[in-house]
């Protein structure tokens, strides 16, 4: 899924809508708890979702002022990717600014 993302932007709310939907799920609590809390190593696992349930990981959030906000808007050589296009080559003065060959 993340290889037909475009930008940094796209990316961001893919892992945002990911993150929300792990941490929704028991069993990240129950890795948790075996890992950290009891530090037992010995998770008591769900079934394995169905493969519908794992697309539901990627899909929008159910309100839209649940998505990721992102105010920044990137200046500099690599600005063109906020608008989906393919990064510039940095120029020589922006070589020797960034420190790049």
């Amino acid at each position: 899924r993340g290889a037909k993302l475009k930008t940094l932007r796209e990316c961001l709310q893919m892992e945002f809508r990911m993150a929300r939907r792990f941490i929704a799920n028991p069993d990240f609590f129950e890795g948790v708890r075996a890992a950290l809390v009891d530090k037992d190593r010995s998770p008591k696992w769900a079934p394995p979702p169905h493969p519908d349930q794992v697309a539901e990981y990627f899909e929008p959030l159910p309100a839209p002022n649940q998505e990721l906000q992102l105010t920044y808007k990137p200046r500099g050589p690599l600005a063109e990717e906020d608008r989906g296009d393919a990064p510039r080559r940095l120029t020589e003065a922006e070589k020797r600014r960034f420190g790049r060959d």
